[in-house]
């Protein structure tokens, strides 16, 4: 017998991250764009790496601010040797001191203090975060598919302004680099899955998606860009594509790991 799902549509609140990942049975935009690579690469659980760290820490930071964030994090003293006797105290004693925190290195705590700076020095890009209602989760059924989803905003400005937020710390925040991200990492993908997940609960009208894009290097260039709706459209074209390569893996039980059940013919590449 079917397990009840733990959530009815909605927007909540409250609820951890930790609880949010675990909520397997609802897919997210992470999900189904890893069933782009191949179905059997959904199923693998990705460890965490620094550069995921570093993100949920500028996120904790900028979205929810710096009484949040001390309470959340810790930076260790800069220029921490732990192969020294003096470095091995000092790190013991910030753990002690910050037991039940997350830990960052110095240069990075210094990094985030000038990205927010620099976010707060963007005209549009201070007013998006300044206030609004950060990492709530929606919970919806796609009616196409039958499948429950599931998404988290990075932020819901407040009033009816129509718009949902999201922050990328980037490598480049270009337009150039930034609109090659889009498609790289599915970031169109994201914005018309949240988009229309927000539409199906709530009574407002969702029509725009902006990304607020920091580079992690000085000087931590700051863009906001928004997505045309032809940008939109082509994202929510890829997502039903997925839910769809879902929807038969659930309902034969198998996840190939392969895309391409047959020969592909490869042609020279344009740049040889």
């Amino acid at each position: 017998m079917q397990q009840p799902l733990p959530y009815q549509p909605g927007v909540y609140a409250g609820i951890k991250d930790t609880v949010y990942h675990g909520l397997t049975q609802y897919c997210s935009k992470s999900y189904l764009w890893k069933l782009g690579k191949t179905p059997a690469a959904a199923r693998i659980i990705q460890p965490d790496v620094p550069v995921l760290q570093f993100g949920r820490a500028a996120h904790t930071l900028l979205l929810e601010g710096w009484t949040h964030f001390q309470n959340c994090y810790a930076a260790l003293p800069p220029g921490l040797d732990r192969r020294t006797s003096l470095g091995k105290a000092a790190y013991t004693k910030c753990m002690e001191e910050n037991a039940g925190k997350d830990f960052i290195s110095g240069d990075d705590f210094s990094k985030l203090l000038e990205m927010q700076e620099a976010v707060r020095n963007h005209p549009f890009a201070s007013k998006l975060l300044e206030e609004g209602q950060s990492e709530q989760t929606v919970i919806w059924k796609d009616l196409d598919s039958g499948l429950w989803c599931k998404c988290r905003p990075d932020r819901i400005p407040i009033g009816d302004k129509g718009i949902l937020v999201d922050l990328k710390t980037c490598a480049n925040a270009d337009e150039y680099n930034f609109s090659r991200d889009v498609v790289k990492y599915g970031y169109a993908v994201q914005a018309a899955f949240y988009l229309d997940g927000m539409n199906a609960v709530t009574a407002k009208a969702y029509d725009a998606f902006c990304f607020v894009a920091v580079s992690k290097e000085a000087p931590y260039q700051t863009e906001v860009y928004m997505l045309d709706e032809e940008f939109l459209e082509y994202g929510r074209n890829e997502y039903r594509r997925l839910i769809n390569i879902e929807l038969a893996c659930r309902q034969t039980g198998i996840y190939p790991n392969y895309v391409n059940p047959t020969i592909v013919v490869l042609s020279k590449p344009g740049y040889l």
